[in-house]
């Protein structure tokens, strides 16, 4: 275990201080929640975000509300250490005028997650712990990524992660989730557009992709959605399974043309693995390189 006086760095370039590891650790994040119980600091989780649910045994831990995290509610865990990916401005003053450190981790790429992992690791005193996960994760990426497609041309892939109506969101180049198609040896049709883009009908028609990604997320029981992770929540909540994604796809005005739909090469992932840069994106590189190494399916069939 490490030793008092903890320098760290996070993601916002600030450097942050400890007096000591970190005993009480509020995490706002579920990528970070994920990273805090692989690096063996799971006792010193006192506060999660709602949309925190991997693993199990952090189910147990008193949770905030993951779009609008109560400041109040946050201190009142007495916390040592926030861990967060997107601050908002209200709940960063309150930390401040508490004297309550945050750290701010959100990686844009794999690299940046090993990275993150050594931080919290760090953070909570764990460094051995934290060696080891990195060694996990490292390993794991290169096995998930030897299975990506062979051949001279990658293929062109469209991701998207929520719609509603004639709108749809997809990954631009500099986030995580655009590493992870590169990764699994595909190239994100959209890569020259930053953060999370909005787009219509015309831009997915124009990009005409080889392969469709739909990562939308499921309903949540208020009729919300559910986190991706470090992905700005979704829209509308849209739930279906593979088969019946593909058609709602393939049958929105526009696209019934496109080369993916005639190819039947529509796939529905696990909008929770792809959203969370931690422990579990090796995970979802492999899932994504299956995709693409898969042979193409039967045209669609649409209402």
């Amino acid at each position: 275990m490490g030793g008092p006086g903890v320098a760290l760095r996070d993601d916002l370039g600030r450097d942050v201080r400890l007096s000591a590891p970190a005993r009480r650790i509020a995490s706002l994040s579920p990528a970070l929640t994920e990273i805090v119980c692989a690096v063996g600091c799971l006792s010193s989780l006192v506060l999660r975000d709602r949309w925190s649910d991997f693993p199990p045994e952090a189910h147990p831990i008193p949770a905030v509300d993951a779009i609008s995290p109560s400041a109040e509610q946050i201190l009142a865990a007495r916390p040592d250490l926030v861990l967060v990916s997107f601050p908002n401005a209200r709940v960063r003053a309150a930390l401040d005028a508490a004297g309550v450190p945050w750290l701010a981790l959100s990686p844009a790429d794999l690299p940046a997650i090993k990275r993150d992992i050594d931080q919290v690791a760090r953070a909570c005193g764990a460094t051995e712990d934290g060696q080891a996960a990195q060694r996990a994760f490292a390993a794991s990426l290169a096995a998930a990524a030897s299975a990506r497609p062979q051949g001279e041309r990658r293929p062109r892939v469209y991701l998207e992660l929520d719609v509603a109506g004639a709108k749809a969101w997809t990954t631009g180049g500099d986030a995580f989730t655009s590493a992870l198609v590169a990764a699994a040896g595909g190239d994100n049709v959209f890569a020259n557009l930053r953060g999370w883009p909005q787009i219509g009908t015309e831009a997915i028609v124009a990009a005409d992709p080889d392969v469709v990604l739909l990562a939308w997320p499921a309903a949540g029981p208020a009729g919300g959605s559910s986190q991706l992770g470090n992905v700005p929540a979704g829209r509308t909540g849209v739930m279906a399974d593979a088969q019946s994604a593909a058609r709602a796809f393939a049958a929105r005005p526009g696209l019934l043309g496109l080369r993916a739909v005639r190819m039947g090469r529509i796939h529905r992932l696990d909008p929770a693995l792809l959203g969370r840069p931690g422990p579990r994106a090796p995970a979802a590189v492999a899932a994504i390189a299956a995709v693409l190494s898969s042979p193409p399916a039967a045209a669609l069939e649409t209402p």
